[in-house]
């Protein structure tokens, strides 16, 4: 869990004080749980109140809300690739798989959209 947790915080550009003060822990309990302890459920919830991908930060696979969804789609609409609608709904489905199979969970990223076009234009999808 420890370096999930951590990820997490980072992507949602939160400092740990910030996230400490949040959920009401002591600076010595937090960084405990960014070495690896197992953190209280009731604690989880408030890390989720404040955007933690919970799933994530327990196993360290992401978790698919509707907003996440939506990111990808505008990622690849902003991506100006000229694709047909069969093509985008095979390229968001492949970017999410991407996205869910990282065992390091990084996020989306403008290399996955690179890699995932290429892929669908070298096998004519």
């Amino acid at each position: 869990m420890s370096n999930f947790l951590q990820k997490e915080r980072k992507r949602l550009g939160l400092s740990a004080a910030h996230v400490q003060a949040s959920i009401d822990v002591s600076r010595a309990t937090y960084t405990r749980w960014e070495g690896g302890s197992p953190i209280p459920s009731d604690k989880l919830s408030l890390l989720a109140e404040l955007d933690f991908d919970i799933q994530y930060v327990v196993t360290g696979k992401r978790s698919y809300n509707l907003d996440r969804i939506v990111e990808l789609i505008l990622k690849v609409e902003e991506s100006n690739t000229v694709l047909a609608a069969k093509q985008k709904a095979q390229l968001i489905k492949m970017l999410i798989k991407k996205d869910c199979d990282d065992v390091e969970g990084a996020l989306f990223t403008d290399e996955h959209l690179k890699d995932v076009i290429e892929i669908i234009a070298s096998a004519g999808i």
